[in-house]
């Protein structure tokens, strides 16, 4: 009696995948005759998060929204060096303690509104270093044992002076990448609401925001955003680099599994696709058949990583901690993560998921970054040393109990390692056997 309806199940399923197939086909045959030839569709992993620059907590959001708006400098795409984007030049004077940018002349923001040293301010005194906004953007700029923020001062309508209390070196880079905001659309989001006296700059630019009210300085503006589909921009009519961007319609494509995504771009309906290791051999075959390049372009300038919760503090609405206390006390031992370090099997990683395309990283600065410290010039290096892990363990008072780990307190160290769709679950598994 169970079999017929799970019969009926299965040809309902295949015959939405054949119309979801012909549907597919047909729509890239279409567009691919008539308007493909100045539009460039691109697939990312997850949905994002907010339009709201400031707010972004997640990679996508912060990869949607990096083409709408821009910095004082960029960063060249092929060197790595900084290049000038909103600002024409710069200079550093007393003794590397003063940073000093000059904007180029007549920019616009993306509604005709010029774009001038105000916005500039604005964007730092106003937002960044206002303490009821929550931005990691401020914790970065903290200078120094004193975690003083760069005093930020207008010179005329084209400078803006950055005045830091000692050297700072990564000042050019962290200061010049923040995408600078249109004062005239958030000075008016800076009062606080009369029920709950929060700033009305934390409920703006939502994704129910509409995209037509998006402003923005660069390449492009969001046309259209279906939300878990896609987001469609045009050019900024206004972008200061005339004749850019070269490509009229982009178009970023949510597709979270990376199956799916290999799928659609051998079908046409993707123009890149980031391969995987165990995709290599497949893409490779048929490269000349179906007319596609694969182009080794070295380690990316991110990496996979774990990191634990650190956070003490509690929930104030609630005050009850926001981690376990008997996980934060873990979490908190440097002991407890140089262990973990040493457990993971990260070239077994390389070798099985992704076929070998990959590298170690023992830093936070990728490895392509000019400030990378390669291990042969002095980085330390966590290789695979489960027997060390062990005796770290061990060292700082952790025992083994018919193979569970007993923390000093004698309670089972067991945590959750959570992953986002897509190549992350398979590292997460392999990590946690690891473990």
């Amino acid at each position: 009696m169970q079999q017929q309806p799970r019969v009926k199940r299965w040809k309902t399923l295949i015959l939405l995948l054949i119309i979801s197939l012909f549907s597919l086909l047909l729509w890239g045959c279409s567009i691919k005759s008539e308007v493909l030839k100045d539009r460039l569709v691109v697939p990312i992993e997850n949905d994002i998060k907010t339009f709201n620059p400031i707010l972004i907590n997640d990679a996508y959001s912060g990869i949607a929204i990096s083409f709408t708006l821009t910095g004082l400098v960029t960063e060249n795409a092929i060197t790595k060096n900084l290049d000038p984007e909103l600002a024409e030049k710069w200079e550093f004077q007393q003794d590397g303690k003063q940073l000093i940018f000059t904007l180029r002349p007549d920019l616009k923001w993306s509604d005709g509104q010029p774009l001038t040293a105000d916005d500039v301010l604005f964007t730092f005194n106003d937002i960044i270093f206002n303490e009821k906004i929550p931005s990691g953007s401020r914790d970065v700029l903290r200078i120094g044992r004193s975690q003083t923020l760069p005093k930020v001062q207008k010179l005329d309508d084209r400078r803006i002076s950055f005045f830091m209390s000692e050297p700072f070196a990564p000042a050019l880079r962290t200061i010049g990448g923040i995408g600078i905001l249109p004062k005239h659309i958030f000075a008016p989001t800076l009062t606080e609401r009369p029920s709950d006296q929060k700033l009305q700059f934390l409920e703006t630019w939502t994704l129910a925001t509409p995209v037509e009210k998006l402003v923005g300085n660069g390449p492009y503006l969001i046309q259209e955003y279906r939300p878990s589909e896609r987001i469609i921009y045009k050019p900024n009519p206004y972008y200061w680099k005339k004749g850019t961007p070269y490509i009229d319609k982009f178009v970023i494509q949510i597709v979270e599994s990376p199956d799916t995504a290999l799928l659609r771009f051998r079908s046409g309906d993707l123009d890149m696709y980031r391969l995987r290791g165990e995709d290599y051999q497949l893409l490779k075959r048929f490269e000349k058949r179906d007319r596609y390049k694969i182009y080794n372009a070295g380690p990316a300038t991110g990496q996979a990583f774990i990191m634990f919760n650190l956070n003490k503090g509690r929930d104030p609405k609630t005050n009850q901690p926001f981690v376990d206390p008997i996980k934060s006390k873990w979490f908190n031992d440097v002991s407890f993560r140089r262990a973990v370090a040493y457990a993971i099997n990260r070239e077994a990683m390389i070798t099985n998921l992704s076929r070998g395309l990959a590298q170690t990283q023992n830093s936070p600065i990728s490895i392509p970054s000019p400030y990378f410290l390669p291990p042969e010039k002095g980085l330390k290096v966590y290789d695979y040393q489960p027997e060390k892990s062990k005796k770290i363990l061990i060292q700082a008072g952790y025992k083994y109990e018919a193979e569970q780990l007993l923390d000093p307190q004698g309670n089972p160290v067991r945590f959750t390692l959570m992953a986002p769709t897509g190549g992350r679950v398979a590292m997460g598994a392999q990590i946690k056997n690891d473990l």
